[in-house]
């Protein structure tokens, strides 16, 4: 992995989110709680986007398909596919538990860059 440049602060900071490819990696930068994260843009499960979950004040993420939720500086699951209630347990069962690939990121000169 190489350090890359990825945006200003404040571009992050007044849109809170923001998807950008870096070395073939689909990156999803979050601005929460004053802190930058950089995860991975799809969900582990089914590979399906996080760009619209739900970041909770206990700095998780929801995956707004499954329901699925991972910390936001860590990675790990906090809860693998919950919903729908009727076939959560199949549908947890199709993938297994697996966390979210969280990225490395520093600033410099007020600009945000990324260990990719």
């Amino acid at each position: 992995m190489a350090w890359e440049r990825a945006l200003p602060l404040k571009e992050l900071q007044e849109k809170k989110r923001h998807h950008l490819k870096l070395n073939n990696q689909d990156i999803l930068l979050i601005w929460h709680e004053d802190d930058i994260h950089a995860i991975q843009s799809q969900c582990p499960h089914f590979k399906l986007p996080l760009g619209k979950g739900e970041v909770t004040k206990k700095c998780t993420i929801i995956c707004p398909f499954h329901q699925s939720e991972f910390d936001l500086k860590t990675g790990k699951v906090k809860c693998w596919s919950p919903w729908p209630k009727m076939i959560s347990k199949f549908l947890g069962k199709l993938s297994k538990e697996k966390p979210l690939k969280i990225y490395p990121t520093k600033l410099k000169d007020n600009i945000i860059w990324i260990d990719a």
